[in-house]
């Protein structure tokens, strides 16, 4: 009996203990690695606001595809609940981005920072440390985050910090990876840099320039995006209409408090107005459950709402294409929040777990690119990106041994449609749109989507599988040698064919007619890899891979 006493005691005691031994994490976006423990790990992250620490929907969770969540709740918790969540998460094979309290960073209080960290670093639940959000919205100074950086890594080599900002100017030396935002919908919206009208016109910074920022290829720190259903948005920030696709997705239109005299920060600290086309009277604290009107003005959700899957899958491509190399979505709050269930008073749709159509797109659309994500975060024999047609058609191009996955997103401002030939594959002509396709083992020939519709103005399209030409197979027997190939190569099985030879970017650089078999020339073009389109006489037609040494 005394034995089964000490093995109840020794039990008791380990619940309030981490005993676990710690996982290694790596996220490297520079060099497209990402691993814990060494193996190959594709973050797929989900904020959770504050007030559900507790009452997580694990079942949700890990049904959508998410496998890392963040809660803003944890600075607010006890050691002993911050351990029952994280024993929970390692129970249901979900790692924690362990919110830090700001506080701490702010007041630069290191002991405090460095206590926590010693109490949780060796779970095996922990993914890494999320050391504050939007310090330069806050004032929070570069050196209180630099410090208290430091004293994380002092204490923890083992996983990488976290921030978000606006602005990483100044911030660089305080993370390991930077989580940007980027909420504006559309794929054009995303790539630019723009003044955030809704905070103060603090700028908002677009794909294009921060793939290009010193502050980050420089210092060699690393990035991911988060993302959100912005079609849910009433009004851009950008001060822009919202989206006219099929009729407003919510009403009113208006998303902030109108009052001009908040600040940008007061703005995104205050609940915004719950009545159509009235200026509220009542701020809502954060965090406060709001009175409702009894009848009427409420927002509601148009019958269509949220047609979000396409717009969902357009943010994830446009983020993979830039080169991100995880996914986190913004947020999930309480529905003791939401008048009706769904419907956060500050945050309006921008959830992703609340709605029953919200979880079927976040499922849907991580589940695709569950199907060749592990090509992003492993070691690559190419992984190219480019803007062609002016800047409007993105893409990135990775190939690893026998693989090769082709990411692409129209960003046509208008939503017009664009056709260009681009890394073996041929964009339909439709509406706006985006996708990923694979092309695996010796299928790899070219991608004919002409027959397809893309329906929507804003239309993403998911491209499945191989659809060949029809054309194609008549081109099966020809071949293209030597390749790799330094100064010339041949082309045998055709004759009188037109042979075009394309770069990277999509540009022509070199266009044959009635070709008989005679040796190309390609010592006046740089090395790298090249794709060259053959149509014979009976248009037929058919797209091979060059690499020039």
């Amino acid at each position: 009996m005394k034995n089964k006493l000490v093995l109840v005691l020794i039990l008791l005691l380990s619940i309030n203990k981490v005993v676990s031994q710690g996982s290694v994490v790596v996220y490297n976006s520079q060099a497209g690695i990402s691993t814990i423990n060494g193996t190959p790990f594709f973050p797929k992250g989900i904020y959770t606001g504050n007030g559900v620490a507790l009452s997580l929907d694990w079942e949700n969770i890990k049904n959508q595809g998410y496998n890392i969540i963040q809660s803003y709740h944890f600075p607010n918790l006890s050691d002993a609940n911050i351990l029952t969540v994280m024993n929970r998460a390692e129970i249901e094979g979900v790692y924690v981005l362990f919110m830090l309290n700001q506080n701490d960073v702010s007041g630069g209080n290191l002991n405090n920072i460095i206590a926590k960290v010693n109490k949780f670093k060796n779970h095996n639940a922990l993914y890494g440390w999320y050391l504050i959000d939007e310090p330069d919205l806050q004032g929070i100074s570069s050196t209180k985050v630099n410090d208290a950086y430091n004293a994380i890594k002092s204490n923890d080599a083992n996983h990488p910090v976290f921030i978000s900002t606006f602005d990483f100017d100044g911030y660089q030396s305080g993370a390991d990876v930077d989580m940007h935002q980027f909420y504006e919908g559309r794929p054009d919206f995303m790539k630019t840099t723009f003044l955030n009208k809704a905070n103060g016109n603090v700028p908002r910074i677009g794909y294009i320039d921060l793939v290009n920022s010193a502050l980050y290829n420089k210092t060699n720190t690393s990035w991911l995006a988060i993302i959100n259903l912005h079609s849910t948005r009433f009004n851009s920030p950008r001060g822009l209409p919202e989206d006219q696709d099929a009729g407003k997705n919510v009403s009113p239109a208006q998303f902030y408090h109108s009052s001009s005299t908040l600040t940008g920060t007061e703005r995104s600290n205050r609940g915004f107005d719950m009545q159509l086309n009235y200026v509220a009277k009542d701020i809502v604290p954060f965090g406060k459950k709001p009175v409702f009107p009894s009848s009427g003005g409420v927002y509601t959700a148009n019958s269509n709402f949220p047609m979000t899957t396409n717009r969902f899958r357009g943010q994830v491509t446009s983020a993979l294409a830039y080169g991100s190399n995880a996914i986190f979505g913004w947020l999930w709050e309480n529905d003791a929040y939401s008048n009706p269930p769904g419907l956060n008073n500050r945050w309006g749709y921008y959830t992703i777990f609340h709605h029953t159509p919200t979880k079927n797109t976040s499922k849907t659309v991580l589940s695709e690119v569950s199907q060749f994500e592990d090509m992003l975060i492993t070691a690559k024999d190419e992984d190219v990106r480019g803007n062609i047609l002016e800047g409007n058609l993105t893409y990135r191009y990775i190939k690893k041994g026998d693989r090769e996955l082709i990411i692409v997103v129209n960003e046509q401002p208008d939503g017009s449609p664009l056709s260009a030939s681009i890394a073996s594959f041929i964009l339909p002509d439709g509406a706006s749109t985006s996708g990923y396709m694979q092309l695996e083992g010796s299928n790899k020939s070219p991608i004919d989507l002409s027959g397809f519709t893309i329906p929507g103005r804003s239309g993403i399209f998911f491209l499945k599988g191989n659809s060949l030409s029809i054309n194609e197979n008549k081109l099966s027997d020809m071949v293209l040698y030597p390749n790799p190939v330094k100064e010339s190569f041949r082309i045998k099985g055709v004759n009188n064919a037109k042979i075009q030879v394309f770069d990277a970017r999509g540009s022509m650089v070199l266009d044959y007619n009635q070709y008989k078999g005679t040796k190309i020339s390609v010592n006046k073009l740089q090395s790298g890899f090249y794709f060259v389109r053959v149509v014979d006489e009976n248009k037929s037609q058919k797209t091979i891979k060059l690499v020039i040494k």
